[in-house]
């Protein structure tokens, strides 16, 4: 017997100032009538998603450490 849940996922909040930060009342009222098909528990934004599908902690930012180290090593 298994629960199923459901969210829907934003890999960052394009309204906050940090990274790997996020306002959910925030990006809630940046989008045109979320609210109405969307409840708060349902959304997982930036870090929470990423932590999330990781079942661990700080994976959003050890994401982005892997992606600035690539490009400091591409550009050489």
């Amino acid at each position: 017997n298994k629960n199923i849940r459901y969210f829907i996922g934003f890999p960052f909040d394009p309204t906050s100032e940090e990274p790997t930060g996020y306002n959910k009342e925030r990006f809630f009222n940046y989008l045109i009538e979320f609210k109405k098909y969307f409840a708060p528990e349902e959304v997982l934004i930036a870090k929470e998603l990423w932590d999330f599908l990781s079942g661990g902690r700080k994976t959003m930012e050890s994401i982005l450490d892997v992606i600035a180290e690539t490009v400091r090593g591409m550009k050489g």
